[in-house]
């Protein structure tokens, strides 16, 4: 491994604690793992993956916001929530192919 890759993920671990620090402070009393949580911020602030540090399997999949008073947001979270209430989502996988064009498989 170059010199230059080992410090970039020098860098990366120093920012991926800060993201966790910064999590902590701002969710105290929070019962996910820190690592489980992953930002997304717009138009839900977190994705939590329960089980993902400690077991290597996902036992839930959970949508996390910091409550808000932007009524515009809400309406975006609320349909969100009604979305995944009826289940009405899927799984897909996007491929880069060689030539730089992206295939977003539907199924």
């Amino acid at each position: 491994m170059n010199p230059s890759s080992t410090s970039g993920l020098g860098v990366h671990r120093k920012a991926r604690k800060r993201v966790v620090e910064i999590v902590d402070s701002a969710l105290p009393g929070c019962k996910y793992h820190p690592q489980d949580i992953k930002a997304v911020l717009h138009p839900i602030d977190y994705v939590v993956f329960c089980g993902m540090t400690e077991c290597d399997e996902i036992e839930k999949i959970v949508c996390f916001s910091v409550e808000t008073d932007d009524n515009a947001l809400k309406k975006v979270r609320r349909s969100i929530e009604r979305t995944i209430d009826g289940k009405s989502y899927s799984w897909n996988v996007a491929r880069v192919l060689d030539d730089g064009t992206v295939n977003c498989g539907e199924k």
